[in-house]
């Protein structure tokens, strides 16, 4: 088989993209976080950078998208719309070693989980391996500087422990997008290439 030029990929993931208002939500959040004095570790995300990644692709060939798009509607077929929240703290891989600082997203009715599921079983069929992780729904808020101290990282994490954040805010999930993620120097610019809408009545739930 030849191989696939790289100028002919893409970089692509599966994700759910915020509404504006919860965008503003979290751009408030973030404004609240980074007056504090140990937000100077973190390299802050841009609010209209932060969507709800269900599955990461890749570079993938470009002439994939169409197969991809149709992967993602057959996922989505019997999936009805459905809301989320968010609310409270946490970091990757834990709180005593931070690299990652995000805020939850609270779905309890398990259509969260279902559309998952769905996404990871139709892509498998495209020839993606699954993930060997168990689905953690995040929005990432901040990245840890690479030169942050060992000690410097546990006193991030134990002031994040410290936060009460109740609910941010909430919305309904509609749709999922096939982004695309074009990697630049002040940061990775993201854009659509197909967007599935979820069913607008009583879809299955799980």
């Amino acid at each position: 088989m030849a191989n696939t030029d790289e100028s002919d990929k893409v970089r692509s993931f599966v994700a759910i993209e915020l509404d504006v208002h919860l965008s503003a939500a979290l751009r408030e959040l973030q404004g609240r976080l980074q007056r504090a004095p140990l937000a100077r570790l973190g390299r802050w995300v841009s609010p209209e950078g932060i969507h709800l990644t269900l599955k990461f692709l890749g570079n993938v060939p470009t002439d994939r998208v169409p197969e991809l798009e149709q992967a993602l509607r057959r996922a989505c077929a019997r999936i009805a719309s459905f809301p989320i929240g968010i609310a409270g703290l946490g970091c990757f891989p834990s709180l005593q070693r931070p690299r990652v600082l995000w805020v939850g997203v609270e779905e309890p009715t398990g259509s969260l989980q279902h559309l998952y599921s769905a996404v990871e079983h139709e892509l498998e069929r495209a020839g993606f391996r699954p993930e060997d992780r168990p689905f953690t729904p995040h929005l990432t808020l901040a990245r840890i500087h690479d030169h942050a101290t060992n000690r410097e990282r546990a006193e991030f994490g134990a002031w994040v422990r410290e936060q009460a954040i109740d609910r941010v805010g909430a919305m309904e999930v509609r749709e999922v997008c096939l982004m695309r993620s074009v990697l630049r120097p002040g940061g990775a610019v993201y854009s659509r290439l197909a967007t599935v809408p979820l069913q607008a009545g009583e879809g299955e739930s799980g």
